[in-house]
This record gives structure tokens, sequence and C-alpha cells, in this order.
């Protein structure tokens, strides 16, 4: 049994190692998607990205589209065809950002301008530049890219943060399941030799009420003494048993006395 408690221990351990991994992976992708604004894309030199936006004229016509650029090396393309969006189904733009490979490191603004804005009101206009002006920023090589990237994960890791939340969930799962059917097997090896954990502690009255996995298919019998142990195995009290069923009873205890789950009872 102990070799039982031990395998139990263990493996709730790297489970909880297997949480804490997921929840950082899951946290450091919110907190990078939070850093990281809608309008910036971050790029090698000498590469290319595709970029696709909504028209805001009455006739889309990628012809009437340009660019403006603070940076000589970093400049748009824009595609000849229009596509439909997957989810509203208007009509969209498609480009590519190219970047000069004869950059070094460094930020350039970048802003799609529409000759076609009569049916925007002027007001509107500034919210539309807003909207389509993007951050470009420019690296010498995907080892610089990286040590500049907003998730933590990434930069240290080389690894996307999304691996390390899904990596987790099968070492949580299996170990979960190993750690059930282990906790059954070492309350019935416990119960058979006369003592039991406490698995719930309730209020009642003015006492408290201990739930433990032994009961009258054990050989308990109803106002038997047990003893009571924390967690360490020090004595506590003697307790009686006042509600018995086949395979759990509960005993009263003083509410002045702290207990919690995972204390033991044991028959005298």
């Amino acid at each position: 049994m102990d070799k039982l408690i031990a395998l139990r221990t263990y493996l709730g351990k790297l489970s909880l190692i297997a949480l804490i991994i997921s929840f950082a992976g899951v946290l450091d992708l919110l907190f990078s998607g939070w850093m990281t604004p809608d309008n910036r894309f971050d790029m090698i030199r000498g590469t290319s990205t595709e970029i696709i936006g909504p028209f805001y004229s009455d006739k889309p016509d990628p012809s009437g589209l340009g660019f403006v650029s603070d940076t000589p090396g970093v400049s748009l393309r824009f595609d000849k065809d229009m596509f439909k969006g997957f989810w509203l189904g208007e009509t969209m733009w498609r480009g590519h950002i190219v970047t000069s490979p004869d950059l070094g490191q460094g930020t350039a603004s970048l802003r799609i301008t529409f000759n076609d804005l009569a049916n925007i009101k002027p007001e509107d206009r500034k919210k539309i530049e807003k909207r389509m002006t993007y951050t470009i920023r420019y690296f010498e090589n995907a080892r610089q890219k990286q040590s500049h990237d907003p998730s933590l994960i990434k930069r240290y890791l080389s690894a996307e943060p999304w691996t390390l939340a899904i990596a987790g969930l099968p070492v949580i799962i299996v170990t979960g399941i190993f750690v059930f059917f282990l906790s059954g097997r070492i309350e019935k090896a416990m119960a058979e030799s006369g003592k039991a954990e406490i698995y719930r502690v309730s209020k009642k009255d003015e006492q408290q009420e201990i739930h433990f996995g032994m009961g009258k298919n054990h050989g308990l019998t109803q106002g038997e003494r047990l003893m009571l142990f924390n967690q360490a195995g020090l004595f506590i009290t003697d307790i009686f048993v006042t509600v018995l069923g086949a395979e759990s009873a509960s005993a009263l205890v003083d509410r002045s006395l702290t207990i919690t789950p995972g204390f033991l009872v044991s028959r005298v």
C-alpha cells in the first residue's frame, strides 16, 4: 500500500507540473496577444508578408489603392484580384508588404490610401486613416526577430506558447485517470486494514461531521470508537461512528479542532 501511495503522490506532482506548464502557455499566449497591436507586423528584411483589408468605397477597385511609407525600403504590392471575406462576405483587397534586403533593424510606418472616399464622412476619414496605418518592425535575421517577440516562451524557448498549453493536457488527463484508479485501490486496501482517509468535512450544529471511506462491509459497527490522526500521523482525538453505511461512515468532532480532508481515522 505504501508503494501505491508513493506512486499516487508522484503522479499528483507530475500532473501539477503539467498543469503549471499548460497554464503558463495559455497565460503567455494571452499576454503576448494583448501586447501585440493588431496593426503591427514583425518581419525579417528581404521578406514579404500578406496583408488584407476592406474597401471603403461604393465601387471597390484595386487600382484605387495606394500607400504611403516613411521608409524607402518598406513598400506594399497590391494584388489585382479582389475576394470575398470569409465571415461577412464583404469585398476585400489583398497585398504583400515587402521589405528590402538592405535594411538593418528599425520600425516603419505604412498607411493604405484610397482614391475614392466620397461616400465617407470627413469625421470618419480620420478613423479609417488610423485603422489603415500599420507599424512594420523589421529585423536583420530570425534570431534578432525572436529576441524582440512579445511572447516570453517564444523568445527564450523558441517554441509557440500554444504548444506548451496543449502539451500538458495529455499528461494531466493520463495522470488524472491513474490517480483516480490508484485512489480507489488505496482506499480499499486501507479500509480492509481498518484505516480510512477523511474525504469531506461539514458543519453540523455546533460540531463538525467528518466522512470517511470505511463502513459496514469492512467490519465497522455503529458507535464504534475510532482514532483520528492528522496528515503527519499525530493522534488528535477519539471519535465515535454516528452514521454507518456499507462503504462509508461519518462521525462528529468538536468544532474547535481543525480537521481537513486527508486526515486519517483508524480502528482501535
